[in-house]
């Protein structure tokens, strides 16, 4: 565990460290159960996150799996458990008004399972 100099814990002043859990390395503050403060993982910078259809009150964020895999969750886990493996576009379907479509290779479809609108992806 490497302690980070200048650093301070943003909620209790404490320090900051670099260390191991169960899916990798994280930065989480050494008052560790006290305060339970952790720098999260970012989205990419050209990932702008969306609505959560199923709860609406969270947004979806990108993530990554143990090896790694790329997928895009609710923020409000564990009460809300939606995820998607394709990127969320924002972008309201055109044929059934879904409120967003999801990037599935080189072609954008809507996110809703009873609709079969989709258009190649434009780059």
């Amino acid at each position: 565990m490497k302690v980070l100099d200048d650093v301070c814990c943003p909620e209790c002043e404490g320090d900051l460290a670099v260390k191991s859990g169960k899916f990798g390395m994280f930065i989480g503050c050494m008052n560790y159960p006290v305060c339970t403060f952790i720098v999260k993982e970012t989205d990419d910078d050209d990932y702008q996150p969306v609505s959560c259809p199923v709860c609406e009150k969270g947004d979806l964020h990108q993530r990554s799996s143990k090896k790694g895999k790329v997928f895009y969750a609710c923020d409000q886990y564990p009460k809300c458990d939606y995820l998607l493996n394709d990127r969320p576009v924002a972008k309201p379907c055109p044929q059934c008004e879904y409120e967003f479509l999801i990037q599935h290779h080189d072609q954008l479809k809507c996110a809703n399972a009873n609709c079969s609108y989709s258009e190649p992806l434009k780059e």
